[in-house]
């Protein structure tokens, strides 16, 4: 009787061990997958940043290159009265925000719209189409200057309707949500 207790916790131990070795490798997979992901995330903002100044410099060389002065703009006087450029759902403001999947605060230079697809995107003023093209992470961007040297970008566009030199009015169609 004694042999066959004994058999029964041996028997009860192999499986709890079997249980434990599983859970070990649940959580390692867990940790790898984790760190998978916080390295990828991470790989995404080193590309975002990289992306931010090769839009420096495309600011940069618009401004070398402008004409318009650097004043007040209606741009600046319409402040907190600039229409959506698109319908839609806004998904992100402009100022801090957290990130929740990198536990990061950043600071959003812009608006980020959830629109339905080929829905029309407009420029939210009037000025003068300084870049029309692709930009990494952003799709075909469209950069529109305004007076006073201030800029909006239009991004994530699945056509572009509008081409560099181009002058527009407020409302003026320039590309096609992606």
């Amino acid at each position: 009787e004694e042999k066959g207790k004994l058999d029964y916790y041996i028997q009860e131990l192999k499986e709890q061990n079997g249980l434990m070795q599983a859970n070990e490798e649940v959580q390692k997979s867990i940790l790898l997958t984790n760190r998978s992901s916080h390295l990828e995330t991470l790989k995404n903002l080193q590309e975002l940043k990289q992306v931010e100044k090769e839009l420096g410099t495309i600011i940069g060389k618009i401004k070398k290159e402008s004409a318009m002065p650097a004043l007040r703009s209606g741009l600046v006087l319409m402040k907190g009265k600039i229409p959506y450029p698109v319908q839609g759902t806004v998904l992100s403001g402009f100022g801090r925000s957290y990130n929740s999947k990198t536990n990061l605060f950043t600071f959003q230079k812009g608006l980020t719209i959830r629109s339905n697809k080929d829905a029309e995107v407009r420029a939210v003023f009037e000025g003068k189409i300084a870049y029309s093209g692709p930009l990494k992470n952003y799709g075909y961007i469209v950069i529109v200057e305004h007076t006073g040297q201030y800029y909006t970008l239009y991004g994530q566009l699945g056509k572009i309707s509008v081409s560099e030199g181009e002058s527009i009015k407020q409302g003026d169609i320039v590309g096609l949500a992606s």
